[in-house]
């Protein structure tokens, strides 16, 4: 048989391409759907507060100016920005706790959750390091929204706490 590169196959060479086709075929939905199970989508975020966290890290850093604050945070969060020191109080990142990120192993559970509150743990690898970070969430009129971020593992911190130091 001539394809269209005018190469001549054999049979043998064809019924390799088409297993591997039909390979491929029968693989991507399984592929998609395994993907889609792993990412939780912005519905699902919206209701649930350990896939909205995900989602943060999944996203993170291309969407970081998308994230979601309650008042109280995003208050000290710019009053921070527009201080005497130009780098402010904080001087890391609070969502990968860290100058510099590579994040992996990603796990996030709820701890607590009422109809307006919730708590998340989320622990993943920056680097070799293991952290544990617990978020406190505020549902808002958009759905959840970081109110304030502590650290478990490596060092304990608690975002608010930093911001209000004079």
């Amino acid at each position: 048989m001539v394809c269209l590169s005018g190469q001549i196959r054999t049979n043998h060479q064809q019924s390799a391409w088409g297993r591997l086709w039909l390979l491929l075929g029968f693989l991507f939905p399984f592929l998609c759907a395994i993907t889609a199970a792993a990412e939780p989508s912005r519905a699902q975020a919206q209701d649930d507060p350990a896939a909205y966290v995900r989602q943060i890290y999944v996203e993170y850093p291309k969407h970081r100016d998308t994230i979601r604050h309650s008042p109280r945070l995003e208050y000290l969060l710019e009053r921070d920005k527009k201080g005497e020191d130009p780098i402010g109080r904080l001087d890391f990142d609070p969502i990968t706790n860290s100058q510099d990120a590579s994040i992996s192993e990603i796990v996030t559970k709820t701890l607590e959750q009422s109809e307006k509150e919730a708590r998340v743990q989320a622990t993943f690898k920056n680097y070799d390091e293991t952290n544990v970070l617990i978020f406190s969430l505020e549902r808002g009129a958009q759905g959840w929204m970081i109110g304030d971020i502590s650290a478990l593992k490596p060092e304990p911190w608690t975002l608010s706490r930093i911001l209000e130091q004079q």
